[in-house]
């Protein structure tokens, strides 16, 4: 029996020579990747397709899928960097896809999601930094949102009014999963299971102020209706409503934000 192939403390049997070359192959990526610049920015690491199934055959490729955080661009060179120097050095195809962390919890195509499901986790950093990480991602994707729903609104115009509600809405429950990603390890998958759980993590632990859930539930009331409801009356007072309460959640999330530095540099001292 070939002896088992240790990737970051995860212990992988190969099936065969060709299956052991791919997994050392798959060993030295890993190596190059968390010894980059770009280490702190390397979330997870998963392997998929013929490796990961046990059934590769010679002129098959390693295929991670490697999860980075913001500026992803400098993670994508080091994934890059890295698989290349790999296929110099042992003759073997590394081909890698790279994602946010982001996507992780909401998959942005079920090829991604079945990668998740399907494929070995190979490598992962610390749960805290992963959540914060996502987190930070999250927050950026908020503000990005809202500046968008602020600078595509003309009061006067239905369409941009629904359009608006739509988006605000959006940078307010990206903010929320946000929040929710500190303090949970998994969110839900609906609009109104991301609501009852914010409710109960922060509005009935007193985290933030009360008057948040009456307005998240209105808020998801006006953007269904912006959304759905072509007969419905979409009026800029209702536009209103859901920028404030994204204001405020975008507002409270960086709050949270700093409140966890403050924790960690006090914990440092």
């Amino acid at each position: 029996m070939l002896a088992p192939v240790q990737i970051d403390g995860h212990e992988i049997q190969p099936r065969d020579e060709i299956h052991r070359r791919k997994l050392e192959a798959l060993r030295v990526f890993v190596e190059r990747l968390l010894a980059s610049p770009a280490r702190d920015q390397i979330a997870k690491i998963i392997l998929f397709g013929s490796v990961a199934r046990g059934d590769a055959q010679a002129e098959s490729d390693v295929d991670v899928m490697v999860f980075g955080s913001a500026p992803l661009k400098r993670a994508d060179d080091a994934v890059v960097d890295s698989a290349w120097q790999t296929t110099l050095e042992l003759g073997e195809s590394v081909e890698p896809l790279v994602y946010s962390i982001g996507t992780f919890d909401e998959p942005i195509s079920d090829f991604e999601w079945h990668v998740i499901k399907t494929g070995e986790e190979v490598y992962s950093m610390d749960e805290a930094t992963l959540a914060r990480q996502a987190a930070e991602t999250l927050y950026g994707l908020a503000k990005q949102y809202m500046g968008e729903a602020r600078r595509k609104y003309e009061p006067d115009l239905e369409p941009s009014r629904r359009t608006s509600i739509d988006v605000a809405y959006n940078a307010a429950e990206l903010a929320a999963k946000g929040m929710l990603r500190l303090v949970v390890s998994e969110l839900p998958k609906t609009h109104s299971g991301i609501n009852t759980l914010f409710s109960a993590e922060y509005i009935r632990a007193k985290r933030v102020p009360s008057h948040l859930g009456r307005e998240f539930t209105l808020s998801l009331k006006h953007r269904n209706l912006a959304r759905y409801d072509g007969n419905a009356v979409i009026s800029p007072e209702m536009v209103e409503e859901v920028f404030r309460f994204a204001d405020e959640m975008i507002a409270l999330f960086e709050q949270k934000l700093d409140e966890e530095d403050e924790q960690e540099n006090h914990s440092r001292h």
